[in-house]
């Protein structure tokens, strides 16, 4: 190994301060960046969870009237299962 002078060594401590002034910078917009982000995600998954609480009622209504719809169109078909076997009943007392 060979002696340094001290105008290397200076030279070699200001290149290392350098280096280690632009890790910080790095790592501080790193962290920075990271918290942002995660702000983001809250925001977004706040703003998600009230649209749904604001149009949960709504929802519940057209869920309610899509069952109505349901139970509707079971009780038209029983009756028409009633109607169609009065209707052979009628026939089959008929005369021809």
């Amino acid at each position: 190994m060979y002696p340094m002078s001290t105008e290397e060594f200076d030279d070699i401590k200001k290149l290392v301060l350098e280096n280690n002034k632009m890790l910080h910078s790095i790592q501080r917009r790193a962290h920075l960046a990271m918290i942002a982000t995660a702000i983001k995600v809250l925001i977004f998954v706040s703003l998600m969870l009230g649209s749904y609480y604001y149009v949960q009622p709504y929802l519940n209504n057209i869920i309610a009237t899509v069952e109505q719809v349901q139970g509707l169109s079971k009780t038209i078909n029983d009756q028409k299962s009633k109607t169609d076997s009065l209707l052979k009943n009628v026939r089959d007392i008929m005369p021809r």
